[in-house]
């Protein structure tokens, strides 16, 4: 989880790389996922000593249904956060290297969370929706009664449910378990969903990584759009937003908006990430750029309150 530096090499610069991400503009694609990655890698960090760590559990037969498990140490009560992260549908991992995505295990957990990081099938061997199958299983996995691996929960216990949080390909997962009925006995045991940067309706041309996971029949892609499919009564939804996601991208993420203040009759929570591109929203958790992980732990911290 470290990434070493030479004793004689410069200290890095935090606000020479918010300069860098600005660069890189509204676009996203491999150069820029590399470019913003190499940024933010001076600055990971090894998993804190309060922070106990357990990889690959195991929640579904595939060698893809993995998790890692971040918990604060001590065995205090902590609430639950499952993070599914991105990878343009056919990729992605949760430990993407140099740390990633483990920063967002050990930043939460560091601040009292227990964090399921997790893994999930991948198209084209399997296609939609393999992906919310995968999280709805996750999340009933992680919340069956007993469970050996989490540590106290708090006075409400596995009950309570979980707070999900997906960026890109993991947020259209997790919007399929939130608005797709056949997952409504997970999506009933979230507390809230966070959706991050996510793809929520396929309309043409799709890109290759979405094409395989949701086919090339374009007539049934509204019926597995999580968009047209979002009902009243779902889990509470947080949207957010990168300043520089590409122009459609931030365009699927209001359009959602728009849909779940016409189903609820008021806005839904909805936050722009300044200054960040695509993916520097997660890469920049645990670095001194805290804007986002702030934002979202008072965010997090009302979602989980006791109600």
């Amino acid at each position: 989880m470290v990434n070493p530096r030479p004793a004689d090499a410069p200290a890095p610069d935090i606000a020479a790389v918010q300069v860098a991400v600005r660069g890189l503009g509204a676009r996203f694609d491999d150069e820029v996922l590399q470019a913003t990655k190499a940024l933010y890698a001076p600055f990971r960090q090894a998993v804190p000593a309060g922070v106990a760590l357990r990889r690959d559990l195991a929640y579904g037969p595939d060698p893809r249904q993995r998790l890692d498990l971040y918990r604060p140490a001590g065995g205090a009560p902590a609430p639950l956060l499952l993070y599914v992260p991105g990878g343009g549908f056919t990729g992605g991992d949760k430990d993407g290297g140099d740390g990633v995505y483990g920063n967002v295990g050990a930043y939460f957990a560091a601040r009292g969370w227990q964090v399921a990081v997790m893994n999930y099938r991948l198209a084209p061997a399997h296609a939609w929706p393999a992906g919310s199958e995968d999280v709805a299983r996750a999340i009933d996995w992680l919340l069956q009664p007993g469970h050996a691996e989490l540590g106290p929960t708090g006075a409400s216990g596995p009950a309570a449910g979980l707070v999900a949080w997906g960026q890109s390909a993991g947020a259209a997962h997790l919007a399929g378990v939130v608005f797709d009925p056949r997952f409504a006995g997970a999506a009933s045991r979230l507390r809230a969903a966070l959706l991050m940067s996510g793809l929520y309706d396929p309309q043409a041309p799709l890109r290759p990584g979405p094409l395989a996971y949701y086919g090339d029949d374009d007539a049934a892609w509204p019926a597995r759009s999580p968009l047209r499919g979002a009902r009243p009564g779902h889990a509470p939804v947080l949207l957010s937003v990168a300043e520089f996601d590409p122009p459609d991208m931030a365009r699927q993420t209001l359009q959602l908006a728009d849909r779940l203040t016409a189903l609820d009759g008021h806005c839904p929570p909805l936050l722009q990430h300044a200054g960040h591109n695509h993916v520097s929203t997660v890469l920049s958790v645990g670095t001194p750029q805290d804007d986002v992980g702030r934002a979202l732990l008072g965010w997090l911290g009302a979602a989980a309150a006791p109600r």
